[in-house]
């Protein structure tokens, strides 16, 4: 299959948005939903209660019912399931910095089961699944949403600087860590795209 990554824009911010089916994790499929946003110092900090400013959900995806919650909460990184069982996992819980954050879920399905799941933060991962599980039989990536959660009336705030330069990625391929947290601002994208177009120019001139 060959590696596809594509740039998508703020206007899924609070908005169950449907993946393009290219991207949908079917049995025997992998890919990758990852996102960078600036998180305001209250994500840093956080609250007593899910309702405080600071805490509250990232990005969570899924179907309507059962899905991947990514969050911060009193300050760290949580990753959790929402409507299934998950199997064996591990998990530890980073400190939310203030600033650029690259969020990055990767995941592989082995037939059916999903064999591998990693979370990573930044290009270190603080959720992974350790060995395959059925409890995910029916996930796929079916639709996605920003700053909320996939169930409806949880609507969460106060943790991105601006949602107007949030943008996310998808890929068809199992990204590493590492590969997440190069992903390009979007002004080097452009700044790419422009040197690729007055190189074009120049070599027509000439």
């Amino acid at each position: 299959m060959q590696a596809v990554t594509t740039s998508w824009s703020t206007a899924a911010y609070r908005e169950k948005t449907e993946v393009p089916s290219d991207f949908r994790i079917t049995a025997g499929r992998e890919g990758t939903i990852a996102i960078i946003a600036n998180m305001t110092e209250a994500a840093t900090v956080g609250g007593g209660n899910s309702t405080s400013p600071g805490n509250g959900t990232v990005i969570s995806f899924g179907d309507d019912t059962k899905y991947v919650r990514v969050s911060t909460w009193a300050g760290k990184w949580h990753a959790s399931f929402e409507g299934v069982s998950t199997g064996a996992a591990t998990s530890n819980n980073p400190v939310v910095e203030e600033g650029q954050a690259v969020i990055g879920i990767s995941m592989k399905r082995d037939g059916a089961n999903f064999s591998k799941l990693e979370v990573s933060v930044n290009g270190t991962v603080f959720f992974s699944l350790t060995e395959p599980t059925t409890g995910l039989g029916e996930f796929w990536m079916y639709k996605y949403v920003i700053g909320q959660n996939m169930q409806e009336g949880s609507l969460d705030n106060n943790l991105f600087k601006s949602t107007d330069d949030i943008r996310l990625f998808l890929s068809d391929t199992y990204m590493t860590p590492a590969q997440i947290a190069a992903l390009p601002e979007p002004t080097a994208l452009a700044l790419l795209a422009l040197g690729v177009a007055g190189l074009a120019l120049r070599r027509h001139v000439a």
